[in-house]
Order: C-alpha cells, then structure tokens, then sequence
C-alpha cells in the first residue's frame, strides 16, 4: 500500500512495509513521533486522526474544536429535557423555545 507523509508542508507519497493511507486520516505511531507538529496542524483542519499500531487504529488525534463539539453533544444527550423536545420535533410535534428553558428541572 502507499502512505502520504506530510514532508516540508507538501504531502508526497512513498513505500514502506507499515503504511497506512494518510488521506483516510490514519498514520502509524512511527509516522506520528516523526512529524508530531505536522499531523497536530492536519488533525486540526481535518477534525481527528486516527493511530494506528499494526495495522489497528489504537488512539486518536482531536482537534480542539472537534472534541469541544463532542462534549456539547454529549451534554445534550444527558439531558432528559433536551432529549425529550429533539424527539419530539423529530416526530413533528415539537414547537420552538428559548434554549434556557432546558435548564430548568
């Protein structure tokens, strides 16, 4: 398989026997602790990168934003209030409100 290393701010492809396609945002850990910098500034544009170790995604890279969109969503699926008005708009009986009145108890 071929990988794309990030090499002078320029992908470029080469040939190794652990590879990994960098365009599906997978790199190996060999790959990572040489061009840390690199992949943290691709991580934040694409969202995440995934780590591979053998073959086997074993961690992933997230950027900032990403991460901050997973724990407001995560928030609001704890929200027995929240969850209660999506089902309902999602069934076509909800009706809009001010987003404060999931606070209340």
């Amino acid at each position: 398989m071929c990988a794309e290393e990030v090499r002078e701010g320029q992908l470029t492809t080469g040939r190794t026997s652990d590879t990994y396609i960098f365009m599906n945002s997978t790199v190996t850990i060999s790959q990572l602790q040489a061009k840390a910098p690199a992949f943290v500034r691709e991580a934040e544009k694409q969202g995440s990168l995934s780590i591979a170790r053998h073959g086997r995604t074993v961690a992933f890279l997230v950027s900032r934003e990403r991460m901050e969109a997973i724990i407001e969503t995560l928030e609001i699926m704890g929200n027995p209030n929240a969850m209660k008005a999506i089902r309902a708009y999602e069934a076509g009986k909800g009706k809009f409100k001010d987003a404060s009145c999931l606070d209340e108890d």
